[in-house]
């Protein structure tokens, strides 16, 4: 018999403080010189579920494919239809991927090698997408840098990346930055380049791009990642998370963040819209909400911190007649409170998603919700691994910790 004070424990949390009691008196016999918080309390039924259940995120994909490929294998089923929409400006699959294809070839004549890592220093607008994709598709690594930077990080980020080139769209000075630094401007006379796809072999080993965080030691820190991290994740959007396809998205987060790749090469793989808004619309909620109703956006991607902002200040009727049918949290914790919460509820088909994943791995868990599904927490959780990802909660010491106990993924 177990006794236990019912307000604070329910019947499964006693027997489990039972269990692990009886496993730590166990393990104290096995071994009486071992430390104490090196003691083993956790049974081979609850390592089975840590270790192996929560973590059965094993799928095949084939081994020759890349973002890069389902973009072209997309342009392939809908050439003409809308692919990319900044401002006034439209560009089908057809002719993104033409551009793309012209300005890879440009920056090839530059000089620049297999593996060369590119920085990128532009407004927000269409050649934010061109260049993205004209790097990755040379098999170089795409290095974005927030054009707000002053010139001293700016110049510490394309050393520290050993970036040679640098896309603008402007003539501007060489002073304070690298040595032998090569500016390549947007635009230019592309019709007169071949348009044609590359067909350079990409595997998914090779390095795509390079995010810097903050650090925490004064100085940016890029983190590298490879095609495979970026192509798994979108097979999960596709496979696991089900995302709707050929939805229109909104493109919010800055380019220098890493969930900017997500929202491109997630809509143009699955035959969506991205719109790419300027920094006016990031800047002023109720004009973006004018834009979310007037471009009939569906799919709401967007840092926490600005979604609470928009449904926090723009009263609930103001969006009737919306489109939107997902919302995709990213950046921080999700709370579905306050107006946010008032927007589920008065729309309870539209799913929210909480992805969640530090720069050093990109997105690594994901969960949604919707009204129509039942009751959502008003703290979100980040739910489970997505495909090929194993996740472990640890103690300070690197153990296993059991279910219901706080730890460090």
């Amino acid at each position: 018999t177990i006794e236990y004070n019912s307000d604070i424990y329910n019947k499964s949390t006693a027997e489990q403080l039972t269990n692990h009691l009886e496993q730590i008196l166990i393990a104290i016999i096995d071994q009486p010189f071992i430390s104490i918080q090196n003691l083993e309390y956790l049974n081979a039924y609850e390592k089975h579920q840590l270790l192996v259940e929560f973590n059965n995120t094993s799928i095949d994909y084939p081994k020759d494919q890349t973002i890069i490929s389902l973009f072209e294998e997309q342009v392939e089923k809908t050439p003409d239809q809308i692919a990319l929409v900044f401002e006034d400006k439209e560009l089908t699959y057809n002719e993104l991927n033409k551009l793309s294809n012209q300005f890879a070839r440009n920056i090839l004549a530059m000089g620049v090698e297999r593996g060369a890592c590119v920085g990128v220093l532009l407004d927000r607008s269409e050649w934010s997408v061109i260049s993205m994709i004209s790097i990755m598709k040379l098999g170089c690594i795409y290095v974005p840098i927030d054009k707000s930077l002053p010139t001293s990080r700016v110049h510490y980020m394309l050393e520290n990346s050993n970036s040679k080139v640098l896309i603008t769209e402007e003539e501007m000075g060489l002073v304070g930055y690298p040595e032998g630094l090569i500016l390549i401007k947007t635009g230019g006379h592309l019709e007169e380049i071949e348009s044609y796809n590359l067909e350079i072999n990409i595997a998914g080993s090779e390095s795509s791009f390079i995010i810097y965080t903050s650090g925490s030691t004064g100085h940016p820190k890029g983190v590298e990642q490879t095609h495979l991290t970026l192509y798994n994740l979108i097979l999960w959007d596709i496979q696991g998370a089900r995302f709707n396809t050929q939805q229109r998205h909104l493109q919010f987060s800055s380019f220098s963040f890493d969930s900017s790749l997500h929202d491109i090469y997630y809509t143009l793989a699955t035959g969506g819209e991205i719109h790419v808004i300027n920094e006016t619309l990031r800047k002023d909620l109720f004009s973006l909400k004018d834009y979310v109703l007037e471009k009939k956006i569906s799919t709401l991607s967007m840092p926490y911190a600005a979604l609470k902002a928009m449904f926090s200040e723009i009263p609930d009727e103001e969006f009737s007649g919306h489109h939107i049918l997902e919302i995709i949290s990213t950046g921080e914790q999700l709370y579905v409170n306050g107006g946010l919460r008032k927007f589920l509820k008065n729309n309870a088909s539209v799913k929210i998603y909480n992805l969640y994943g530090p720069s050093e791995t990109h997105v690594v868990t994901g969960i949604s919700y919707s009204f129509s599904d039942g009751e959502i927490p008003e703290k979100a959780s980040i739910g489970k691994p997505i495909h090929n990802t194993f996740i472990y909660v640890l103690d300070k010491e690197m153990q296993l910790i059991p279910i219901g106990v706080e730890g460090e993924i």
